[in-house]
């Protein structure tokens, strides 16, 4: 799995937060460099928001903790524990060199155009957030015009934000000559354990119902879902797992994460109410089959932009297939 990390983990908290703030942070920095010395998964980091941290003094170097925490009644922990503790997070390499994109810094993000949900920005010092949000912006425009690069399968090591898994990202850029607006999602690891999950479903998604169910379990373990959300009665349509191997949506772990994921906020009732990205198969024009009618929600962004349809009569879903937006198709209901 490949990983970009947010510099919300290298940022100092500041002293307007209580202690237990600080714990977690110098928690969250010994989990993160633990998983780096496993070698399990790729690493990096945008050099401009390092640059920025370490301008704003918002590393968590000995002498910048000491100088914070001496502000305060008592000391947290001890600076040089936590040195000794992350440094090794201070080796990751940099973004840019992987993706090996000449033109990468080239790519010009409106700021007055910019959003991304949750918000990543906000917790971060002014001058870090700014560099934040155009590696983002830069981030979000490779993963939607180029479908063959490293970046498409990327996700985001960061600190817990209102619940969420996903990031969505809309920008306005300048590339190559040419203005666009575009769209796209950047999966959320908050611990270690995220990235578990998607390793599981990558070993066993050709199970859908086996993989949904185990999900949804994971989902409520993590307070991703509540505690006592229920599956709605679902079936799963013979061409579901064909779909996705046909379109080749098997080949990143990511794009399964995505799908099952939409599947068990589906059928536990959470799915998106955005009649842009939920809606019957047609839109305006539903199509039924006796009691089933059929339905289409989103599941990821341009460029693969992976849509799930299915049948639904009243709480009971068929899951019939996966497939990239431009197909509308849909086999009958067999019950």
């Amino acid at each position: 799995m490949d990983l970009l990390v947010d510099p919300v983990l290298y940022a100092i908290p500041d002293l307007n937060q209580n202690s237990e703030a600080h714990i977690q942070f110098v928690d969250s920095l010994a989990t993160w460099t633990e998983e780096f010395f496993a070698k399990r998964h790729n690493f990096y980091v945008w050099q401009d928001c390092m640059d920025a941290l370490n301008e704003a003094d918002c590393f968590p170097y000995p002498h910048n903790l000491r100088k914070l925490w001496a502000l305060a009644d008592e000391q947290i922990i001890s600076p040089d524990m936590v040195w000794a503790a992350c440094c090794r997070l201070f080796e990751i390499p940099y973004l840019e060199q992987w993706i090996e994109d000449p033109n990468m810094h080239d790519i010009l993000i409106d700021d007055t155009e910019f959003d991304v949900r949750p918000d990543l920005l906000d917790r971060l010092p002014p001058s870090v957030a700014l560099t934040f949000q155009k590696a983002l912006g830069r981030i979000a425009y490779v993963k939607a015009t180029r479908d063959d690069t490293p970046a498409t399968d990327m996700m985001l090591v960061t600190h817990p934000v209102d619940a969420e898994t996903v990031a969505e990202i809309a920008a306005y850029v300048v590339a190559d000559g040419h203005d666009d607006r575009i769209e796209a999602e950047l999966p959320l690891a908050i611990t270690p354990e995220d990235l578990e999950s998607v390793n599981d479903i990558a070993s066993q998604w050709q199970n859908a119902e086996q993989t949904i169910q185990g999900l949804a379990k994971d989902m409520m373990r993590k307070g991703d879902l509540l505690a006592d959300a229920k599956l709605a009665t679902f079936s799963i349509g013979p061409d579901f797992v064909s779909s996705i191997a046909r379109h080749h949506f098997d080949r990143r772990p990511g794009w399964l994460q995505q799908i099952y994921r939409r599947c068990v906020l589906l059928l536990t009732g959470n799915a998106t109410t955005n009649p842009d990205k939920h809606h019957t198969l047609h839109k305006h024009d539903q199509i039924k089959r006796g009691p089933w009618g059929a339905w289409r929600i989103h599941v990821t962004g341009s460029p693969m932009a992976i849509r799930l349809h299915y049948w639904r009569q009243g709480n009971h879903y068929l899951l019939m297939h996966i497939v990239p937006h431009e197909n509308y198709h849909i086999d009958d209901p067999h019950i």
